[in-house]
């Protein structure tokens, strides 16, 4: 497998802190009306603009005025040596609006120090809970996604599940093939040999926007030791239970920011597990894909308003895949099953409507129900026929629920990243039905037979790709084993089928019947297999994907 690239954007703090620092109390999130240039891209003087808490510096809106720094990052507000910030850098600052692009490969990240890891922090003051959730496989026991956060039991208002106010108030989603549903989806990542589960949503073709700490963890380093990025992602659209439409799509690059994946103080501690840095206001990503499944999917637009009193009241919709919920009776339900580490798993989505509270700079506050696994799924509002993301569930504390509020700076990245990502090619991908919807399709005519009876075989194969297949044979054997490839086992074709082309997330039956060949007695695997002969260029040609195993083992009696 390729490795996943990634670019992360954001401030380097060592390069560019001596420049001369203006602060800029908080007013909305676009100065240039008063700054008279563009606060993302057009640096007068090579200035850098920093926004602080006002309330801090006790600024009035619209002020802004010249910094210095000293030797031990603290400023001085010239004109006011009273108001001394100690060690603002970056803890207190909010925000850095300027933004560079530096792409990193993993060896270029290893040198820049981010693989050198500390310890994270032990705990907080306030209880707070990252909606990402592990899939620990078989047992799937409930274990908070923690980065360098400990979550104190017991003091969410439902002490049965954390993200739960009162009543459990989501409802599970079960026309997910249908929109807006369709532009949802489940992430599955792998850290080393740990698998951890989030949510997003399409904003394109081929993107997909999620929370940062659904793929990146510092403290939860990669197999290669790179920086915390997740060896393998993939996104699952629309799925319900076993059902899985839109088949698995690939994730061919990500892009963060360094608020989220940096050592911006340098302290040795990566921002995500840093207790001391702003690191939950760039919680955010976006995914680049390797088809274009927002062609099929369709998705979401996005809004943000620099009139923070537009969000108090708003009506707003939060939908994802959590790990668990509450059912009528009190009981915490487990709505996921089986292992990340393959196509075998379940998950259900579910939704909730309501009214947010209000909303700062950075964050949605909010007491609609968000759990575990809800991460980086969107927060978002109908206008018209059209749906728009306005912010991205993210955390649980004691008292209230939160999601990163889409802003400027980010709907610029976005649209940046979207316009000069290269288009990815569309495939087909021909599969087993059975296998991405939970069903039994396959078909013996019998599971006992002698040499020379007839036998009819079948199974359902499907498009799950992009793009049209062509027309394309299947193969079907008798095996000793349940691998067609395996030298070790004896292979015995009885025939094949040849199938016209399918569209993408079109099926058609698959049938040999004829003569069964003069074969020893005992038992025998049949086998399909798709496109034996890879004439069909697929997103996964491997044999693990074009074999079908049927589950009936065929005896095979002595003539005599």
């Amino acid at each position: 497998m390729t490795s996943l690239q990634y670019t992360n954007d954001g401030l380097d703090y060592d390069e560019q802190l001596d420049s001369r620092l203006y602060l800029v109390a908080p007013r909305d999130d676009d100065y240039s009306e008063f700054l008279g240039y563009d606060t993302l891209t057009g640096w007068r003087n090579d200035n850098v603009l920093v926004r602080v808490d006002s309330d801090y510096l006790n600024a009035g809106p619209r002020d802004y005025k010249p910094l210095t720094l000293d030797g031990d990052y603290e400023l001085f507000v010239e004109g006011n040596s009273s108001e001394t910030l100690s060690n603002v850098l970056p803890e207190d600052i909010e925000d850095v609006v300027d933004v560079q692009v530096n792409t990193l490969d993993p060896a270029t990240e290893q040198e820049n120090g981010l693989s050198n890891l500390a310890s994270a922090a032990e705990s907080t003051s306030e209880e707070l809970e990252l909606l990402g959730q592990e899939d620990t496989n078989t047992t799937l026991t409930v274990e908070d996604q923690q980065i360098g956060i400990q979550l104190s039991a017991g003091t969410n208002p439902n002490p049965s599940l954390n993200g739960v106010f009162g009543d459990d108030d989501r409802t599970r989603v079960t026309n997910t093939t249908s929109n807006p549903w369709t532009k949802v989806g489940l992430i599955t990542a792998r850290f080393g040999d740990e698998w951890f589960g989030s949510s997003g949503v399409m904003i394109g073709p081929h993107h997909f926007l999620t929370s940062a700490h659904g793929i990146f963890n510092s403290t939860r380093s990669d197999s290669a030791g790179n920086g915390g990025y997740a060896d393998e992602i993939s996104i699952y659209l629309g799925q319900d239970g076993q059902e899985k439409y839109y088949g698995q799509v690939g994730v061919t690059s990500f892009h963060t920011v360094n608020g989220y994946t940096a050592d911006n103080d340098g302290d040795g501690i990566i921002a995500d597990a840093d207790d001391d840095e702003n690191h939950w206001n760039y919680d955010w990503a976006v995914l680049t894909l390797d088809r274009n499944i927002g062609n099929y999917t369709g998705w979401m637009g996005w809004q943000w308003n620099s009139d923070l009193s537009w969000y108090n009241d708003l009506n707003v919709n939060i939908t994802g895949y959590p790990k668990n919920t509450i059912n009528s009776e009190g009981i915490v339900e487990n709505n996921w099953q089986g292992s990340f580490a393959g196509i075998d798993h379940s998950a259900e989505m579910y939704t909730i409507s309501g009214n947010i509270n209000s909303a700062d700079n950075y964050q949605i506050e909010h007491h609609l129900d968000a759990t575990g696994g809800n991460s980086g799924g969107p927060v978002w509002r109908s206008e018209g026929s059209s749906e728009y993301v306005i912010g991205l569930t993210r955390a649980g504390f004691s008292d209230r629920n939160e999601a990163i509020r889409l802003q400027k700076y980010m709907t610029d990245l976005i649209e940046d990243w979207k316009t000069n990502d290269p288009n990815p090619v569309d495939k087909p991908d021909l599969v087993d039905y059975d296998q991405w919807f939970g069903t039994d399709f396959d078909y013996l005519s019998s599971n006992s037979i002698k040499p020379g009876d007839n036998l009819t075989t079948r199974f359902v194969t499907r498009n799950n790709g992009t793009a049209a297949s062509g027309n394309f044979n299947v193969n079907f054997y008798a095996s000793t084993d349940n691998d067609v490839t395996n030298s070790s086992g004896s292979h015995w074709l009885l025939g094949s089928d040849t199938i016209s082309s399918l569209d993408p997330f079109n099926w058609d039956y698959a049938t040999w019947s004829g003569s069964f060949p003069n074969l020893n007695p005992g038992s025998y695997y049949i086998i399909g297999f798709i496109d034996p002969s890879n004439s069909i260029n697929e997103f996964d040609d491997s044999a693990a994907s074009n074999q079908v195993v049927f589950d009936s083992i065929l005896q095979v009696q002595s003539l005599f």
